[in-house]
Order: C-alpha cells, then structure tokens, then sequence
C-alpha cells in the first residue's frame, strides 16, 4: 500500500472538490476515470478564500495502489466501479462510500468482500464547471458544513472507527469538519428521506430547490409525501415525526434555495437518474413491512416516464436497420 496515494473515483463537483483540498496535504491524490490520463489546472473558489490545484486524472490501468479510496459517482454507476476494482484492487484499502442513496455498501461488500467499507454523509456545496478556453476549470466551493463518516451496523463501532481514525483525520485537515458518527444510519436515513422529497419534486417540475417551499402547489405535495413517510420514519428514526422531518427538509429547500437539484440536473443532462436508490429504496423496505406508499410509488414511476422519454429521443437518434 502506497501510504501517500489517495484514490478519488468520481470526478463530479464532489470528487473534485476534495481533491482540491486534498492537494495541500502531503498526499499523492489522483482522480480516476475512464479515459482521462493528464492533469487540469481547476481554480477552487472558496467562501473565505481561492487557490488553484492541478488535478491529477488516471484510468484504471494506470492504479496506484492508496492508502484510501473515496468513491463518489452515481449510484446506478457503483456496481461497475466495483467490478473494475475486483480486478484490480489487492491490498483492500478502506473504501469511504460519499454518495446518494442506500443499499450501495452491499454492492461493495458483493464484488470487494474483503474491504471495509464506510459510509459518508456531506453537507457542502459545489458547483465543478469545465472549461478550457481560459486555460482552467472552475470549482465553486458554495457552502461550508460538515462530513460524517461511520457504518450501518451499531456493534463494532470502536473497532471500525479505529480502522479509519488516520484517514479521518487527513480528512478533517483537509476539510473540516470531518468525523466519525456513531449514529451514521440515521444520518443516512434522514439524508435519503430529505433527498425523496426535494430530488424527484424539483426533477418533475423543473424548479430549482427553493421551488419545494416557494411554490404552493409542489409545497402541498411535498407535505402530503413526507407525511406518507411516517412509518418509515418511525422505523429509522425513533427520535422524529414526520412533522419534524418537514421542518427539516424545508430548512434544507431555503438554504439551498437557488441549487439545481441532482436529480433535475440528470434529467436536464439526459442521464438516467439515481431514483431506484432514493425513492425506490424507501418504497422497498417500507413494502417489506407491510406498508403501501402509494404517493412515493407514483413519484417514482414519473421520474421514470422522464427517464424514457429521453431513451426513447436516443432511439429516435439511432439509423434504421438496413
């Protein structure tokens, strides 16, 4: 194991975003992908302050075994980064999963049974624009908050915490706060439930965040469907109602008012989009304990519709056989 490589693979506004701040520490950090094998110039811009970091791009077959790896693409990418790194990750480092959805630390489990594999939740914000014709890409750092690091499982949390004390702590000098959260399941149920509400709201109406409180036609919906969430809440969060949950999801709309949901910016981009890992999951799990959420289910299948309306535009696009 190379103790001065970190593995970022992703390279959206997240995987960017701690690359740049990675690149003050003394680590080698290097950005997979598919196809790029070169560095970019990215000037970060910061809420108190901007620098530029030269981003390091290699494909697989260039791997340089980490110390870490950080994955953060989509979710409905996960499984084929996972294959690509049954073949070619041997020393298992500590894998940290900073991604929507859940049900994504068993498709690592699957394909790298040998990794230990971590679960991050994030609250900042950024905004990765490619551009080359002034020499640089930009990357907006548009909100401090904070990162929280743990697993699904409540029995072993000294012993995993331990595993991946030093990683959190380059993290947290990177870029703070980083932790460990010994409640890292509920923080991810509330992240997936706020996220059930605003993605596919915002992707269905084409709005910007702040459309989920601003408007009162998709505001009353957004109640209605967090409301149908309260036995799912009462399973994973004991401590909240579905009212309280509103009152955060609603706090998350104003503060990010004027963010293009991921959601939206998939069906904007034509990209399939990560509802059966949101929204699907939720209506799955609830569905396995007897609970029919009927207004969820019907979200799901128009975020579909969407999704097929731009795979049907594609085959539009294709020539006809001969």
């Amino acid at each position: 194991m190379n103790s001065k490589t970190i593995n970022i693979i992703g390279s959206g506004s997240i995987g960017h975003l701690w690359a740049g701040y990675l690149s003050k520490s003394p680590f080698n950090i290097n950005i997979i992908t598919e196809n790029e094998t070169h560095q970019r110039k990215i000037l970060l811009e910061a809420p108190d302050s901007s620098f530029y970091f030269n981003a390091n791009y290699l494909n697989y077959k260039d791997w340089q075994n980490p110390k870490l790896i950080i994955i953060c693409v989509k979710a409905i990418s996960l499984e084929t980064v996972c294959k690509q790194l049954a073949t070619i990750n041997k020393i298992h480092p500590p894998i940290l999963l900073m991604m929507n959805g859940m049900g994504l630390s068993e498709i690592v489990t699957h394909y790298l049974p040998k990794s230990d594999v971590y679960l991050a939740t994030i609250t900042h914000g950024a905004i990765y624009k490619l551009n080359n014709s002034n020499g640089y890409s930009s990357l907006k750092h548009t909100g401090y908050g904070k990162t929280l690091i743990g697993t699904l499982t409540t029995n072993e949390f000294p012993v995993q915490q331990e595993k991946i004390s030093n990683a959190i702590s380059i993290l947290n000098q990177a870029l703070p706060i980083t932790q460990w959260n010994e409640n890292q399941n509920q923080a991810l149920w509330m992240k997936l439930i706020i996220n059930a509400i605003i993605n596919p709201l915002t992707a269905i109406y084409r709005v910007r965040n702040g459309g989920i409180v601003n408007n009162i036609k998709i505001k009353q919906q957004a109640i209605k469907l967090t409301q149908e969430l309260s036995p799912v809440i009462e399973m994973n969060l004991p401590d909240e109602t579905w009212q309280s949950v509103w009152l955060k999801i609603e706090r998350v709309a104003q503060k990010t008012a004027k963010n293009i949901s991921s959601m939206y910016q998939d069906i904007l981009n034509k990209r399939l989009t990560e509802i059966d890992y949101i929204s699907g999951y939720i209506v799955t799990q609830a569905q396995q304990k007897g609970y029919q959420l009927t207004e969820h289910t019907a979200l799901i299948k128009q975020v579909k519709r969407l999704e097929n309306e731009f795979a049907n535009s594609v085959k539009n696009l294709e020539p006809s056989p001969e």
